[in-house]
């Protein structure tokens, strides 16, 4: 993967954070107006990766004082399992750790194994469950639990190699 570009996120991409949250978040994706606002939001962290021109990954973060959470982060579903998310998490730190941030925190549907996965092997431990949080991402009616995670912002930047 070619990956062009690291940056800070700003108003002028909204469109295509707009097309991406759709497509990595599906039924959790951000409105205009809440990605709009999370982008003037003070002691917010929004980075994107570009392949050529185009926005294929995102995060999104906020911190106060030693610690962070963050909010989203997604890739776009052709380019999942290159390395993406690794790519974020790492710039995500690195920002973090400037800021003199030690903790970082995150909450993420149980079923998607997938991220639990990428955060178990870059340092996160679960800290707990919100029972029912999310709605129920199909048919069944039946809502969805949060894991609850958290990591030194340290072990992140090591198990990246940082």
């Amino acid at each position: 993967m070619d990956v062009k570009r690291v940056v800070t996120l700003t108003e002028e991409q909204l469109p295509q954070l707009l097309a991406l949250g759709a497509d990595a978040m599906q039924e959790d994706a951000w409105s205009g107006t809440q990605i709009a606002q999370q982008l003037a939001r003070p002691r917010s962290i929004n980075i994107g990766v570009f392949v050529e021109a185009q926005l294929v990954g995102f995060v999104f973060a906020t911190y106060l004082f030693d610690e962070a959470e963050l909010l989203q982060i997604g890739t776009t579903g052709s380019m999942r399992g290159n390395g993406l998310g690794k790519a974020l998490l790492s710039a995500l730190a690195e920002r973090l750790q400037a800021e003199e941030v030690t903790r970082l925190m995150l909450e993420v549907r149980s079923s998607n194994t997938a991220a639990l996965a990428l955060y178990q092997r870059v340092g996160f431990a679960q800290d707990g469950r919100r029972k029912g949080y999310y709605a129920a991402p199909n048919e069944s009616g039946e809502r969805e639990d949060a894991v609850l995670m958290s990591s030194p912002v340290s072990a992140v930047l090591t198990s990246l190699g940082n």
